[in-house]
């Protein structure tokens, strides 16, 4: 009967299945969760019902195939290495919408006849685009060898141009734009004259200023291509834009352009050390004009040095911030303060880095006070120096103080008479995530939150399953509502280990790092 369900209907129930990953992109953070191949499987599984359901699931299938593959460029080559087989299969079934072109234009009359024409037009399909540095920087014979080629007398380099202009060309409805690092000058420049006059649609926008891999640096813009921004001055519809800062100017001008920003990501790979040159306060000064809009706001490698007050008092009128992210930030300065008192609808705060000045530890403490009616998630994370870091003391000391409404909490190392007060004050915890200080079965023996469903360790290298039995079965006896136990980390976890904690309704996940 569901063969012969309406296209409309059928399209609304395989979009259950279709998981768009958006909007996160760091990485070295056990809290940063980008995704690597975000499940297809269940929609795939459609394609093969019938030719009808084969017909209406594959252009969803299609629509944001280079999105699971995201850890390709934000993640390191350990991850790479073992979804690259898939990638070069996508790439493979792709370059079979053009073998017409590769013959015409590279003269490859052989490799045109391996790459016969395919079922689909799926490039047609695409609605979102990234352009991972692995389709430059892998080395050809690599490529020939996933693409079952017996010949290296391929460009192969004029390939990939090829290939990438001809996804610029045909993509004609993308909703997702991503470039994640530096491409040669005169290829960037024809891609964006060919995408330029059909991205009416699209709703984010990432340009990032890595360098890129494989390509000789003279070919290599030394930072975002001149002007970027304003060949993409008919664009209206931005809702999340991720940016680098060193095109300061002309992003200042396209940020007033849109419609309504809701989320903005500002990065800096350059600079964050050194003088920033007023490029800060440039762009900051524009954000202004999505003040009723604007809900995110991401800082990736940021120095506050020279923000001056102008700018942070800018930073105020932003009265919407649902979402602060503060990542790998630095030289936080006292003026800084001032804006914690400006965040009247804030939800969610991050700060991640790999250490923690003085003036940072204030500015988090002055918003952990001034939030404490909104304040929901929280994200602690960098490197404590010890167990008796006074620093990082003095922040948990506000939690339980402060954030009673907390249902997500994210701490770096913390030790068990640490917690016991967070456990105490904030009863509306959910999930849990921190790096123990000691046995891990020793933090399950406090008296836990009822509400609390996940608990995750991490950095963990070895678990007792004798003494972690009682203490779990002490969590779950007491009324509480536990159901996940994740432990990231080096251990080796026994089947026993599982079964002990399955038997307590629990369900054991074990993330290898």
């Amino acid at each position: 009967m569901a063969s012969f369900l309406i296209t409309e209907c059928l399209e609304k129930i395989f979009l259950n299945f279709l998981d768009i990953p958006a909007g996160d992109t760091s990485t070295n953070s056990s809290t940063i969760n980008t995704s690597t191949n975000t499940s297809t499987g269940d929609l795939y599984a459609c394609t093969l019902v019938s030719r009808y359901w084969c017909k209406v699931s594959t252009p969803l299938l299609y629509s944001y195939p280079f999105h699971h593959f995201r850890n390709l460029t934000y993640r390191d080559d350990d991850v790479k290495s073992k979804i690259l087989d898939h990638y070069f299969k996508l790439i493979h079934t792709l370059l079979k919408c053009i073998p017409h072109d590769i013959e015409q234009t590279l003269n490859e009359p052989y490799l045109a006849m391996h790459f016969h024409l395919s079922t689909f037009n799926y490039i047609s399909f695409i609605r979102g685009l990234i352009f991972h540095d692995v389709i430059f920087h892998c080395h050809r014979q690599d490529w020939f060898t996933y693409l079952g080629l017996e010949t290296t007398s391929v460009d192969f380099f004029s390939l990939m141009v090829l290939f990438t202009k001809f996804l610029c060309k045909h993509c004609n409805n993308l909703t997702i734009l991503e470039f994640p690092f530096k491409i040669e000058v005169s290829l960037f420049d024809d891609m964006i004259e060919l995408l330029s006059p059909k991205l009416d649609n699209l709703k984010e926008l990432y340009y990032h200023g890595k360098s890129c891999h494989g390509l000789p640096l003279k070919s290599c813009y030394s930072n975002i291509p001149m002007h970027f921004y304003s060949k993409l001055d008919n664009i209206r519809s931005i809702n999340l834009l991720c940016s680098d800062i060193v095109e300061a100017i002309s992003l200042s001008k396209f940020i007033p352009l849109q419609n309504r920003l809701q989320h903005f990501i500002l990065s800096d790979y350059h600079s964050a050390a050194n003088s920033n040159n007023g490029k800060y306060n440039i762009v900051i000064n524009s954000l202004s004009a999505q003040k009723d809009s604007l809900q995110v706001l991401e800082l990736r490698n940021v120095s506050f040095k020279n923000v001056d007050g102008k700018a942070i008092d800018l930073l105020g009128l932003l009265k919407n911030i649902r979402k602060l992210k503060l990542f790998w930030c630095r030289q936080f300065n006292i003026k800084l303060n001032s804006w914690t008192r400006n965040l009247p609808k804030i939800e969610e705060f991050e700060f991640i880095g790999f250490y923690i000045e003085d003036m940072s530890i204030s500015f988090i403490i002055k918003l952990i006070q001034s939030a404490s009616l909104t304040l929901t998630r929280l994200v602690i994370d960098y490197d404590r120096v010890d167990a008796f870091d006074y620093n990082v003391t003095q922040i948990y000391d506000q939690i339980p103080l402060y954030l009673h409404s907390l249902t997500h909490l994210t701490l770096t190392q913390i030790r068990q008479t640490e917690l016991v007060p967070i456990f105490t004050s904030c009863i509306k915890l959910v999930y849990l995530s921190i790096i123990p200080i000691g046995k891990i079965e020793g933090y399950l023996e406090n008296v836990i939150p009822k509400r609390l469903q996940i608990i995750q360790f991490r950095k963990v290298d070895f678990i007792n399953i004798d003494t972690l039995g009682p203490s779990l079965k002490k969590c779950v006896n007491d009324g509480g509502k536990l159901k996940y136990l994740e432990i990231k980390g080096r251990c080796n976890v026994s089947q026993e280990c599982f079964d002990l904690v399955g038997k307590l309704g629990v369900k054991l996940i074990i993330y290898r790092a």
